[in-house]
């Protein structure tokens, strides 16, 4: 019982120092530090939106949705996107039980692979194992 209790003692008595000094270090402090803060560059997120919550929305004039044609697709589309399928996986859960000697197995799982991991493509692939 106490065993564990001087551990944990131990193990956060051991920390304290270490994230302490982080800190006192100043570690990262230097790069987001406001390099003008009297000249109102550097607020903080809470102050930015209470200065433009209440402003107007800008009335953005509405814009025609854009149609590809038939060319435009073809060029943002690759040919064949190929995929990469997740290998088939069994898990055998053997049970437990006791043998003619009357020791307990306590059973457990075994997972093999069905199927590997394969490619998939829209187009027929050449494999040298084809010939």
């Amino acid at each position: 019982m106490f065993k564990h209790d001087t551990r944990a003692l131990l193990l956060i008595a051991s920390l304290v120092p270490i994230i302490q000094g982080c800190s006192l270090f100043g570690v990262g402090e230097a790069e987001y530090a406001c390099p003008e803060p009297g000249k109102g560059v550097c607020k903080s997120a809470r102050q930015v939106y209470q200065d433009t919550d209440s402003l107007p929305s800008e009335d953005l004039p509405p814009t025609s949705p854009k149609s590809f044609t038939e060319p435009d697709l073809r060029l943002v589309t690759p040919e064949a996107v190929p995929n990469r399928t997740p290998a088939q996986i069994l898990r055998i859960w053997i049970a437990p039980w006791v043998d003619k000697q009357g020791n307990w197995h306590s059973g457990g799982v075994v997972m093999t692979d069905i199927a590997p991991r394969d490619w998939q493509s829209a187009i027929p692939v050449y494999s040298p194992s084809d010939d």
